[in-house]
C-alpha cells in the first residue's frame, strides 16, 4: 500500500510551495502518468531523490526537475 504524502502547507516556506506545485503537476497528469518509480527507472535518478523533491525536503536539481516535469507533461 502506498504511503500517504506528507502534509505541506503554503505557509511552510518556499520549498513546501515548490513541492506543492510539483504535486499539482503530478495530479494534473492523471492516472496514466508515470509513477515516481517509473521515472526513477527511466532516468537512473534515485527514487529517494525524486520523493525528497515532492516532500519539500530539498530543492531539486535541474535534471531531477526536468525528469519530473517532462514525465508529467509540464
Amino acid at each position: 500500500m502506498p504511503r500517504r504524502p506528507s502534509h505541506l502547507a503554503q505557509d511552510d516556506g518556499p520549498l513546501a510551495r515548490f513541492a506543492l506545485e510539483l504535486r499539482a503537476l503530478r495530479d494534473a497528469a492523471g492516472f496514466d502518468a508515470p509513477s515516481v518509480d517509473q521515472i526513477a527507472a527511466r532516468t537512473n535518478i534515485p527514487r529517494s531523490t525524486l520523493f525528497a523533491a515532492l516532500r519539500g525536503q530539498r530543492l531539486p536539481t535541474r535534471p531531477v526537475l526536468g525528469a519530473l516535469v517532462t514525465a508529467w507533461g509540464g
